[in-house]
């Protein structure tokens, strides 16, 4: 349990520094010479990459190890060990650090935030993905839409958010392969709605859906409040974030 613990406070702080590189999970994947799917999978299952990938990893993202850490590899107490390499006592704990370090920023965890958390971060923050630890798993994140867009691009899925949960989603990936099966109709105000958000200004609005797409297993019913900000990320890029709660 308490190695799982470490492995899901790694894979948090791993999935905010991949945010904060403007990186995909796909994109990630191919610099690391793994297939499209390899950092997805391994962050939705919670996988030890082992020592070997979080090198890699860290590389491609240009941060030393130190970034995935809060505090001393002296407070760690489960090393990890890497087949086929023979690693000092050091490097052991540190790597076993990089498996336990979001433990601050997860203090409230499991906790869904209210509409009113969310818009409150944002205006503290100046519409910036900054101290976003706690919102990270809720929401998602969208390619501010051109003039040409039929359809939202997705950059993040929050693996608690709404559509995470409601359509079984897995990455970015999927969520790009179910957008485009929604009706010409609602594919069209969600479109108009992330303009809108784009623009500069909140969009909240109540939504009802009720669709039936092959691809998913059964239909999908749902009423939910939902809330559009216009984000930047480190690198400045325009996004357009997603956070909706479902009305029971």
């Amino acid at each position: 349990m308490k190695h799982d613990r470490k492995l899901l406070s790694f894979h948090h702080r791993l999935d905010q520094k991949i945010l904060e590189a403007g990186l995909s999970y796909r994109e990630l994947s191919q610099r690391i010479g793994r297939g499209e799917t390899y950092i997805a999978t391994m962050v939705r299952n919670r996988n030890d990459p082992g020592l070997s990938t979080v090198v890699e990893i860290c590389d491609v993202l240009s941060i030393p190890v130190s970034e995935l850490t809060d505090d001393g590899a002296s407070q760690m107490a489960v090393p990890v060990s890497v087949p086929g390499e023979d690693i000092d006592e050091l490097t052991s704990a540190l790597i076993s650090v990089v498996a336990d370090r979001a433990r601050n920023a997860l203090t409230n965890e499991g906790q869904n935030p209210t509409l009113d958390d969310v818009i409150e971060w944002w205006h503290e923050n100046g519409g910036r993905l900054e101290n976003f630890e706690r919102f990270r798993e809720k929401v998602d994140l969208f390619e501010v839409p051109g003039e040409e867009a039929k359809i939202p691009v997705p950059v993040h899925l929050g693996h608690e958010s709404l559509l995470a949960q409601k359509f079984n989603l897995h990455d970015e990936d999927h969520l790009q392969k179910i957008l485009p099966q929604f009706d010409t109709e609602r594919s069209q105000s969600i479109l108009d709605a992330h303009k809108d958000a784009a623009s500069g200004k909140p969009v909240l609005s109540i939504e009802q859906i009720d669709v039936d797409i092959p691809v998913i297993k059964s239909p999908v019913h749902a009423k939910y409040k939902r809330l559009l900000l216009p984000v930047n990320d480190s690198r400045g890029n325009r996004l357009v974030l997603n956070y909706a709660k479902h009305i029971r």
